[in-house]
């Protein structure tokens, strides 16, 4: 399993997470530009992103999400809470696909992305990389 954050902090977070060639992004907080460019980076081009897996609707969380669509519908998993907050700034909802998990638990829980996800679990660790405390396991 390959990890790389591309960007953490106010001004963007974004991390990709992968198991051979395809993987998904956790969060979207930097712009389409940057992310493009931060993937290049590690080699590795956007095609390969089979899913975005958002952890909350926080501008440095979703800032790309919107800008990633062009071109090709990634399915975009969140809970329904951080979508009504993207409904609210116009990114369209077609892509959406719910999913629920304990966001501000200690204790590492699995967070099962249906359909497309190419890593079908994924602690919740990884998503809630920005909540102190939360153990920063992966399996």
């Amino acid at each position: 399993m390959k990890i790389c954050v591309l960007g953490s902090g106010s001004s963007g977070n974004a991390i990709y997470v992968a198991d051979g060639d395809c993987g998904i992004l956790v969060d979207a907080g930097l712009s389409r530009r940057e992310i493009l460019a931060r993937l290049g980076q590690i080699g590795v081009r956007i095609e390969r992103v089979a899913a975005v897996l958002l952890s909350h609707e926080h501008e440095d969380h979703v800032r790309g999400v919107a800008a990633l669509q062009r071109g090709r519908c990634v399915p975009v998993h969140l809970n329904r809470l951080t979508a009504v907050g993207l409904m609210d700034r116009g990114v369209p909802s077609g892509s959406f696909r719910f999913v629920t998990w304990p966001i501000a638990t200690p204790e590492p829980r699995e967070v099962i992305a249906p359909d497309a996800c190419p890593l079908p679990r994924i602690r919740s660790a990884v998503v809630s990389a920005s909540i102190p405390d939360v153990q920063k396991n992966v399996s």
